[in-house]
């Protein structure tokens, strides 16, 4: 096995150019989120649990609902819950 560095540029999956879908739906490839799916696969990988925070505006929300949505919907549910800075225990 050989090690070597290799760019994340390199591992950008190509955008579909004949997207037909909902504009808010495009999701446009980046080293950045080629770098958040590789780390989730880690996770996932080792069976850990993630916790998956930052500031608003960020892309979390875009990015897991894209993981989940490339998964086989035979084994996998996902489920969304949304909080924000007025979430408290008794709002659900």
């Amino acid at each position: 096995m050989e090690l070597k560095w290799e760019l994340w540029q390199a591992n950008v999956e190509s955008m579909d150019p004949n997207f037909e879908g909902l504009f808010g739906n495009l999701i446009v490839p980046t080293a950045e989120t080629c770098r958040q799916i590789r780390l989730i696969n880690i996770h996932k990988q080792s069976r850990k649990g993630l916790f998956y925070v930052g500031i608003a505006g960020t892309g979390k929300t875009t990015i897991l609902k894209n993981y989940f949505a490339k998964m086989n919907r035979e084994e996998v549910i996902a489920a969304t819950i949304n909080f924000n800075s007025y979430t408290d225990s008794q709002a659900f």
